[in-house]
């Protein structure tokens, strides 16, 4: 064996000894990670354990605190998933569906793709004044005195108040405009990451564009 060779293997020992310590490292500081958060989470669960009860549960806000809740809250936050889900999902994954698979390579579309690149990046404050403005007031243009618009269902009227004001359709439309740039940008990688050779068989099997 010569000398290089000598040289080159006790070289490729050491990277692999230096590996694996990087390695072990990486590991310990994710475990010790894991573990800074466990004793935290615990400390909150083991003070908060006295406090929380079923009635803190199911109780709305009351000027007293032994009979204070967060009913209110909880459902306020499930509405707002619901209808910012509604309202965010759907809508993105159509555009991107659009954007990938029929909209021409011109540059309007390059125009979007880097519009939506700049609206994932802006801050949410952005956004919270944008749907103070448009949704929660709509610019002004009801005046003092509300109207309701009456929108025919199934089983009954539902009336909507111009503008909307305080409500749950005014958040979560504000949040859906947060987080459509995201879901766009997601949707379009996905279907980036669909293979051309199973394209083209889905093709072969009768599958359309759609």
């Amino acid at each position: 064996m010569s000398q290089s060779d000598q040289v080159y293997k006790s070289r490729l020992a050491t990277r692999h000894r230096l590996g694996r310590m990087f390695g072990a490292v990486c590991m310990a500081s994710t475990w010790f990670g894991i573990a800074v958060l466990v004793v935290l989470l615990m400390g909150v669960v083991w003070q908060a354990s006295g406090w929380l009860d079923w009635n803190f549960l199911t109780n709305f806000d009351s000027r007293h605190p032994e009979q204070a809740g967060i009913l209110a809250g909880l459902w306020g936050s499930l509405w707002l998933i619901l209808f910012t889900t509604l309202f965010s999902v759907p809508t993105g994954i159509g555009a991107a569906l659009y954007l990938e698979e029929y909209a021409h390579d011109n540059w309007l579309k390059r125009l979007i793709q880097v519009n939506l690149s700049n609206l994932a990046g802006v801050p949410s404050i952005v956004y919270g004044i944008l749907g103070l403005t448009v949704f929660v007031r709509m610019f002004g243009l009801f005046g003092a005195q509300p109207k309701v618009v009456e929108v025919p269902l199934i089983f009954a009227n539902l009336e909507i108040p111009l503008p909307l004001g305080r409500t749950v359709i005014a958040a979560a439309l504000t949040l859906s405009l947060l987080i459509l740039p995201v879901v766009i940008v997601a949707a379009q990688e996905a279907l980036r990451s669909v293979p051309v050779s199973i394209r083209k068989a889905s093709y072969a099997l009768g599958a359309t564009q759609w």
